[in-house]
């Protein structure tokens, strides 16, 4: 029997992306609560997995995105108990502030497009390592960081912000960078987040950006594979 995984996704344009086929080859089927409009009301326990997706708002607005307090409700049981739970950038945050930790804008201002992840010894030890920085190039887009919650481990990290990936417990993972990216939901982000690259002061042409992408989705794609089997491989879904 599949097992079921819940996914929150915030914007229709931060999915699962290249992680879809992975939990489809894992036997798991998955449903997404769209946070800004679906019922909340789901059981923060029985779901075999929560995934929770990123977004271009910060866990400190929940005053005009009370869904916000919804997904914290979900998280901060679903972690006392700790079930397999996997944060990606915004899910990242929240996950970490329903651990008791602060969220805020990042001193080292927008960190943005292709770069690496440094996977340290800790990180080494888990299925964080497909995707250290030798074997594996990364994509970020986030200014908002976070504390390393009470008892998490640090995992990665990148020049310019230290907390890129962290687990907690024996089933929880969080990641501030964006290793379910793929080619062509990067092509739809070129679209929507326009201003980043064409504004007053462009980060990066994208045609540049375009060409990076060729480039680097395909190996990332191929890590993150590798990442996510073996990390669910080593999930006690039956706790």
């Amino acid at each position: 029997m599949p097992r079921t995984a819940y996914v929150i996704r915030h914007v229709i344009e931060e999915r699962l992306g290249t992680l879809a086929d992975v939990l489809r080859a894992n036997d798991f089927e998955f449903h997404y609560i769209d946070a800004p409009h679906d019922d909340f009301s789901i059981d923060a326990i029985k779901p075999d997995l929560l995934i929770v997706m990123g977004g271009p708002i910060g866990v400190y607005n929940q005053d005009d995105y009370p869904f916000l307090k919804e997904e914290l409700r979900i998280l901060e049981k679903r972690l006392a108990a700790d079930r397999p739970t996997l944060g990606i950038c915004l899910g990242g945050q929240l996950m970490a502030s329903a651990l008791g930790s602060k969220v805020y804008k990042g001193d080292n201002g927008l960190e943005w497009g292709w770069c690496k992840i440094k996977v340290n010894e800790e990180g080494m030890k888990t299925p964080v390592r497909h995707l250290d920085e030798s074997v594996s190039p990364m994509f970020q887009w986030h200014q908002d960081t976070f504390d390393l919650p009470k008892g998490a481990t640090l995992l990665a990290s990148s020049d310019r912000y230290k907390h890129q990936a962290y687990s907690w417990g024996k089933n929880a993972l969080g990641f501030q960078c964006h290793p379910e990216i793929s080619q062509r939901m990067l092509t739809e982000w070129l679209v929507g987040w326009v201003d980043i690259m064409t504004g007053p002061n462009p980060l990066i042409p994208i045609a540049e950006m375009r060409a990076l992408t060729a480039q680097h989705a395909p190996v990332l794609k191929e890590q993150s594979a590798k990442f996510l089997t073996e990390w669910l491989k080593e999930r006690d879904f039956d706790a």
